[in-house]
């Protein structure tokens, strides 16, 4: 039986026995690479080559494997966040980018696609300005 020692992501399935990440049964946390396409590189733990024998670290993190790459952990919601000012305040964006990923949330509401994006503009422009004035760049 195949161990499933990494996954490839534009596939999903496992690089030695070809089966699909869907079916498998997982019995060790972080124990399967998730290589990125380009590199064949581990997208969790920063293996590559021989140390992708190896059962993978993980750094921490959840492994949840996605054929788009990658892992998931940029997409974990703050615990008790309801709403997107929680979002907001948890990633610490000033008023005006705030202002900007609420616009980008509400995109096609009410059919005021275009306003949003206009807000989206305006509110990244002031906020690079200010970076240029400032020397603020992060």
């Amino acid at each position: 039986m195949c161990e499933h020692p990494s996954i490839d992501n534009t596939t999903n399935c496992c690089t030695v026995c070809g089966e699909s990440a869907d079916n498998f049964e997982w019995t060790k946390p972080h124990s399967v690479h998730v290589l990125d396409p380009q590199t064949n590189i581990c997208v969790l733990c920063g293996a590559s080559g021989p140390a992708l024998e190896a059962s993978c670290t993980g750094k921490g993190r959840s492994l949840i494997a996605r054929p788009s790459g990658g892992s998931s952990h940029y997409y974990e919601l703050p615990e008790g966040a309801t709403e997107l000012r929680h979002l907001i305040r948890h990633k610490h964006m000033e008023h005006g980018i705030g202002e900007a990923f609420c616009s980008l949330y509400r995109l096609n509401d009410n059919g005021e696609k275009k306003r949003n994006l206009e807000k989206v503009i305006y509110y990244c422009k002031a906020e690079l300005e200010y970076m240029e004035t400032k020397d603020d760049i992060r």
